[in-house]
């Protein structure tokens, strides 16, 4: 039977070919942090991690899916977090459900219905979702102008 060397986790870990410098976030880039969990949520040696950015002298980065700061564990920021950086992930998290709608309305899914479905997945209001979808149709709208403006337009 094979032994399992417990300190070869950083071998086995999903961020194993992950820019660090994802991991070791400046506090203002708090988004950086939630793309790291993003590794965590899926390690099979989140556990080993932790362990280790509890154990060693670590005083800042994203260990085992938690954050630390200054040698302060803090929450890592989630979409619309109070933390710094919550315009970024606002922006991020409405382009992402602005995507979900159309593909929602692709699948042939009412409008009202679409806005409610994306409303329960987010935990927001679906006069929210509205904001969202809206700003996303004038994105597009703007987006759309400027490809068809000719280069040598005003």
């Amino acid at each position: 039977m094979d032994q399992v060397n417990l300190n070869d986790w950083p071998e086995r870990a999903a961020c194993k070919n992950a820019s660090l410098d994802l991991f070791f976030p400046h506090r203002s880039n708090c988004i950086e942090a939630y793309r790291a969990n993003e590794f965590c949520q899926a390690c099979d040696v989140r556990g080993d991690c932790l362990k280790a950015g509890l154990d060693g002298d670590r005083s800042c980065g994203v260990w085992g899916g938690h954050y630390f700061d200054q040698g302060v564990h803090r929450p890592i920021p989630a979409p619309g977090s109070s933390y710094a950086g919550r315009t970024e992930l606002a922006e991020i998290r409405r382009r992402k459900a602005y995507q979900q709608w159309l593909d929602l309305r692709a699948e042939g899914l009412r409008e009202s219905a679409a806005y409610k479905v994306i409303a329960a997945e987010y935990g927001v209001s679906v006069s929210s979702v509205r904001e969202w979808i809206s700003k996303g149709r004038a994105e597009s709208l703007r987006n759309f102008g400027a490809a068809r403006k000719p280069a040598d337009a005003p």
